[in-house]
Protein backbone atom coordinates (compact mmCIF):
# COMPACT_ATOMS: atom_id res chain seq x y z
CA UNK A 1 0.00 0.00 0.00
CA UNK A 2 1.84 3.65 -0.95
CA UNK A 3 1.38 6.77 1.24
CA UNK A 4 0.95 9.77 0.06
CA UNK A 5 3.58 12.38 0.09
CA UNK A 6 1.79 15.29 1.90
CA UNK A 7 5.38 17.08 2.15
CA UNK A 8 5.05 17.22 -1.70
CA UNK A 9 1.19 18.77 -1.85
CA UNK A 10 2.66 21.34 0.65
CA UNK A 11 5.37 22.69 -1.90
CA UNK A 12 2.93 22.16 -4.51
CA UNK A 13 0.29 24.56 -3.05
CA UNK A 14 2.97 27.10 -1.70
CA UNK A 15 4.67 27.29 -5.35
CA UNK A 16 1.35 28.09 -6.81
CA UNK A 17 0.58 30.69 -4.10
CA UNK A 18 4.18 32.55 -4.88
CA UNK A 19 2.95 32.50 -8.72
CA UNK A 20 -0.37 33.29 -7.92
CA UNK A 21 0.54 36.44 -5.44
CA UNK A 22 3.45 37.74 -7.91
CA UNK A 23 1.25 38.01 -10.54
CA UNK A 24 -1.50 39.60 -8.58
CA UNK A 25 1.10 42.16 -7.70
CA UNK A 26 2.51 42.74 -10.70
CA UNK A 27 -0.80 43.54 -11.98
CA UNK A 28 -1.76 45.93 -9.39
CA UNK A 29 1.68 47.62 -10.23
CA UNK A 30 1.04 47.35 -13.79
CA UNK A 31 -2.46 49.52 -13.20
CA UNK A 32 -1.49 51.81 -11.44
CA UNK A 33 1.70 52.80 -13.41
CA UNK A 34 -0.81 52.75 -16.61
CA UNK A 35 -3.46 54.51 -15.02
CA UNK A 36 -1.50 57.72 -14.01
CA UNK A 37 -2.20 60.50 -16.42
CA UNK A 38 0.95 63.49 -16.08
CA UNK A 39 -1.11 66.72 -14.84
CA UNK A 40 -1.72 69.54 -17.43
CA UNK A 41 0.55 72.39 -17.42
CA UNK A 42 -0.21 75.00 -14.86
CA UNK A 43 -0.10 78.50 -15.67
CA UNK A 44 0.83 81.60 -13.36
CA UNK A 45 0.48 85.97 -13.38
CA UNK A 46 1.35 88.34 -11.57
CA UNK A 47 1.44 92.21 -12.74
CA UNK A 48 2.76 95.10 -10.94
CA UNK A 49 3.59 98.89 -11.04
CA UNK A 50 6.65 100.38 -11.18
CA UNK A 51 7.90 103.97 -10.91
CA UNK A 52 9.11 105.62 -13.98
CA UNK A 53 12.45 105.52 -12.28
CA UNK A 54 14.54 103.68 -10.43
CA UNK A 55 12.97 100.07 -10.48
CA UNK A 56 14.60 97.02 -10.30
CA UNK A 57 13.52 93.46 -11.01
CA UNK A 58 15.47 89.96 -9.80
CA UNK A 59 14.03 86.38 -11.87
CA UNK A 60 16.10 83.61 -10.42
CA UNK A 61 16.12 79.60 -10.04
CA UNK A 62 14.10 79.26 -13.50
CA UNK A 63 14.59 75.88 -14.72
CA UNK A 64 13.38 76.31 -17.98
CA UNK A 65 13.07 79.19 -21.15
CA UNK A 66 13.10 82.78 -20.17
CA UNK A 67 12.06 85.32 -22.81
CA UNK A 68 12.27 89.11 -21.79
CA UNK A 69 10.53 91.47 -23.99
CA UNK A 70 9.21 95.28 -23.68
CA UNK A 71 5.77 96.12 -24.34
CA UNK A 72 3.25 99.48 -24.05
CA UNK A 73 2.07 98.88 -21.08
CA UNK A 74 3.39 101.26 -17.43
CA UNK A 75 3.03 97.74 -16.07
CA UNK A 76 5.53 94.72 -15.33
CA UNK A 77 3.91 91.08 -16.46
CA UNK A 78 5.64 87.83 -15.19
CA UNK A 79 3.97 84.79 -16.34
CA UNK A 80 4.47 81.59 -17.79
CA UNK A 81 3.86 77.71 -16.85
CA UNK A 82 5.07 74.90 -14.95
CA UNK A 83 5.73 71.52 -16.47
CA UNK A 84 5.95 68.75 -15.01
CA UNK A 85 7.22 65.09 -15.80
CA UNK A 86 7.27 61.63 -14.07
CA UNK A 87 4.96 59.62 -12.04
CA UNK A 88 3.85 61.47 -8.99
CA UNK A 89 4.54 65.21 -10.02
CA UNK A 90 2.45 67.76 -9.33
CA UNK A 91 2.85 71.53 -10.41
CA UNK A 92 1.30 71.46 -6.76
CA UNK A 93 4.78 71.09 -6.10
CA UNK A 94 6.54 73.97 -7.20
CA UNK A 95 5.96 77.20 -5.12
CA UNK A 96 6.20 80.65 -6.61
CA UNK A 97 7.83 83.47 -4.95
CA UNK A 98 6.77 86.65 -6.18
CA UNK A 99 6.98 90.11 -4.23
CA UNK A 100 7.10 93.85 -5.02
CA UNK A 101 8.67 95.99 -2.45
CA UNK A 102 8.81 99.82 -3.10
CA UNK A 103 9.43 99.12 -6.82
CA UNK A 104 12.00 96.16 -6.25
CA UNK A 105 10.43 92.65 -7.88
CA UNK A 106 11.59 89.47 -7.26
CA UNK A 107 10.51 85.69 -9.02
CA UNK A 108 11.55 82.99 -7.37
CA UNK A 109 10.44 79.14 -8.02
CA UNK A 110 10.75 76.89 -5.14
CA UNK A 111 10.94 73.01 -6.24
CA UNK A 112 9.63 70.85 -3.07
CA UNK A 113 10.27 67.44 -4.73
CA UNK A 114 13.16 66.30 -5.26
CA UNK A 115 12.52 62.81 -5.84
CA UNK A 116 14.43 60.88 -8.79
CA UNK A 117 12.59 60.30 -11.80
CA UNK A 118 10.14 63.47 -11.66
CA UNK A 119 11.05 66.78 -13.04
CA UNK A 120 9.70 70.50 -12.56
CA UNK A 121 10.32 72.86 -15.94
CA UNK A 122 9.15 76.57 -15.21
CA UNK A 123 9.23 78.63 -18.09
CA UNK A 124 8.65 82.04 -17.08
CA UNK A 125 8.06 85.43 -19.66
CA UNK A 126 8.50 88.87 -18.50
CA UNK A 127 7.22 91.91 -19.86
CA UNK A 128 8.90 95.37 -19.13
CA UNK A 129 7.47 98.74 -19.43
CA UNK A 130 9.29 100.62 -22.69
CA UNK A 131 8.63 103.83 -21.68
CA UNK A 132 10.36 103.21 -17.89
CA UNK A 133 14.27 103.07 -17.43
CA UNK A 134 14.79 99.43 -15.09
CA UNK A 135 17.46 100.63 -13.20
CA UNK A 136 18.74 96.84 -12.95
CA UNK A 137 17.42 93.45 -14.30
CA UNK A 138 19.03 90.29 -13.11
CA UNK A 139 17.92 86.87 -14.81
CA UNK A 140 19.57 83.70 -13.30
CA UNK A 141 18.49 80.20 -15.53
CA UNK A 142 19.56 77.05 -13.82
CA UNK A 143 18.32 74.39 -16.47
CA UNK A 144 19.17 74.22 -20.17
CA UNK A 145 16.15 76.45 -21.40
CA UNK A 146 17.15 79.54 -23.39
CA UNK A 147 17.11 83.15 -22.70
CA UNK A 148 16.01 85.71 -24.46
CA UNK A 149 16.30 89.69 -23.87
CA UNK A 150 14.89 92.15 -26.73
CA UNK A 151 15.35 95.69 -26.63
CA UNK A 152 15.34 96.09 -23.13
CA UNK A 153 15.51 99.80 -22.12
CA UNK A 154 17.61 99.18 -18.67
CA UNK A 155 21.12 100.71 -17.47
CA UNK A 156 22.34 97.69 -15.63
CA UNK A 157 21.77 93.90 -16.10
CA UNK A 158 22.61 90.86 -15.15
CA UNK A 159 21.98 87.25 -16.92
CA UNK A 160 23.36 84.14 -16.30
CA UNK A 161 22.53 80.73 -17.75
CA UNK A 162 23.69 77.55 -16.47
CA UNK A 163 23.64 75.51 -19.64
CA UNK A 164 21.52 77.31 -22.22
CA UNK A 165 22.23 79.68 -24.21
CA UNK A 166 21.33 83.16 -24.20
CA UNK A 167 20.18 85.58 -26.32
CA UNK A 168 20.21 89.42 -26.40
CA UNK A 169 19.79 93.20 -27.60
CA UNK A 170 20.78 95.41 -26.23
CA UNK A 171 19.25 98.91 -27.60
CA UNK A 172 20.18 101.62 -26.30
CA UNK A 173 23.00 101.24 -24.14
CA UNK A 174 22.96 103.47 -21.21
CA UNK A 175 25.76 104.45 -19.17
CA UNK A 176 26.25 101.55 -16.60
CA UNK A 177 27.36 97.67 -16.72
CA UNK A 178 25.72 94.37 -18.47
CA UNK A 179 27.43 90.94 -17.62
CA UNK A 180 26.27 87.50 -19.85
CA UNK A 181 27.30 84.43 -18.87
CA UNK A 182 26.64 81.20 -19.53
CA UNK A 183 27.88 77.98 -18.72
CA UNK A 184 28.51 74.04 -19.29
CA UNK A 185 28.04 74.14 -23.05
CA UNK A 186 25.51 77.44 -23.76
CA UNK A 187 26.39 79.99 -26.67
CA UNK A 188 25.46 83.95 -26.29
CA UNK A 189 24.58 85.66 -28.94
CA UNK A 190 24.29 89.28 -28.73
CA UNK A 191 23.25 92.35 -30.64
CA UNK A 192 24.31 95.99 -29.88
CA UNK A 193 24.33 99.57 -31.36
CA UNK A 194 28.12 100.39 -32.96
CA UNK A 195 26.41 103.93 -32.39
CA UNK A 196 26.76 103.26 -28.88
CA UNK A 197 29.82 104.44 -26.06
CA UNK A 198 30.73 100.86 -24.58
CA UNK A 199 33.51 98.87 -23.74
CA UNK A 200 32.83 95.05 -24.31
CA UNK A 201 35.30 91.97 -23.17
CA UNK A 202 34.27 88.87 -24.44
CA UNK A 203 36.03 85.41 -23.17
CA UNK A 204 35.26 81.55 -23.66
CA UNK A 205 36.34 79.12 -22.14
CA UNK A 206 39.07 81.01 -19.82
CA UNK A 207 40.72 80.89 -23.26
CA UNK A 208 40.69 76.98 -23.44
CA UNK A 209 37.92 76.26 -25.63
CA UNK A 210 34.90 77.93 -27.41
CA UNK A 211 34.96 80.60 -30.13
CA UNK A 212 34.37 84.62 -30.50
CA UNK A 213 33.37 85.95 -33.29
CA UNK A 214 32.12 89.58 -33.81
CA UNK A 215 30.59 91.09 -36.70
CA UNK A 216 30.43 94.97 -37.86
CA UNK A 217 31.95 97.97 -35.59
CA UNK A 218 33.39 99.04 -38.20
CA UNK A 219 33.62 103.24 -36.33
CA UNK A 220 34.56 101.23 -33.32
CA UNK A 221 38.37 99.48 -32.30
CA UNK A 222 38.20 95.74 -32.44
CA UNK A 223 40.99 93.75 -30.95
CA UNK A 224 40.66 89.93 -30.74
CA UNK A 225 42.71 87.37 -28.99
CA UNK A 226 43.61 84.30 -30.60
CA UNK A 227 43.64 80.79 -28.43
CA UNK A 228 46.89 80.21 -27.04
CA UNK A 229 45.69 75.93 -27.10
CA UNK A 230 44.20 75.83 -30.63
CA UNK A 231 42.86 77.28 -33.31
CA UNK A 232 40.15 80.03 -33.13
CA UNK A 233 39.76 83.34 -31.45
CA UNK A 234 38.72 82.85 -27.95
CA UNK A 235 38.24 86.99 -26.81
CA UNK A 236 37.60 90.17 -28.28
CA UNK A 237 37.67 93.53 -26.78
CA UNK A 238 35.26 96.17 -28.98
CA UNK A 239 35.75 99.74 -28.09
CA UNK A 240 33.43 102.88 -29.11
CA UNK A 241 32.57 106.19 -28.07
CA UNK A 242 33.65 107.46 -25.62
CA UNK A 243 32.92 103.82 -23.19
CA UNK A 244 30.31 105.38 -21.02
CA UNK A 245 29.00 101.92 -20.68
CA UNK A 246 30.86 98.41 -19.65
CA UNK A 247 29.68 95.18 -21.32
CA UNK A 248 30.92 91.69 -20.25
CA UNK A 249 30.14 88.41 -22.37
CA UNK A 250 31.70 85.52 -21.26
CA UNK A 251 31.06 81.33 -21.76
CA UNK A 252 32.48 79.27 -19.02
CA UNK A 253 33.28 75.56 -19.35
CA UNK A 254 32.56 72.70 -16.39
CA UNK A 255 31.33 69.36 -17.26
CA UNK A 256 31.77 69.83 -21.34
CA UNK A 257 33.35 73.18 -23.41
CA UNK A 258 32.42 76.47 -23.38
CA UNK A 259 29.80 77.58 -26.05
CA UNK A 260 30.39 79.95 -28.55
CA UNK A 261 30.08 83.84 -28.75
CA UNK A 262 28.60 86.03 -31.27
CA UNK A 263 28.76 89.70 -31.22
CA UNK A 264 26.95 91.64 -34.16
CA UNK A 265 26.79 95.00 -34.39
CA UNK A 266 23.25 96.52 -34.87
Amino acid sequence: MRLLNQSGFLQADLARAIILTTALTGSIFLTSHLSYNTPAPKTFSFLETVSTTGSSIDVSDVTGSIDVTSWNEPRVLINGTIVVAGEGATPDYVRIQEQNTEGSISFRPIYDDKTTGRSYVVNVNLYLPSRVTITRIGITAIGDGPVQLDSLNVSRAYVSSQSGGIKMILTPVAHGDYSIIAYNGGGIALKIPSSSSFRLDAASGSGYNGDVTVNGFAQCIVDTRANAYGPGTTGATISCGDQSAYVKVQTEWQRVPAGNITIDAV
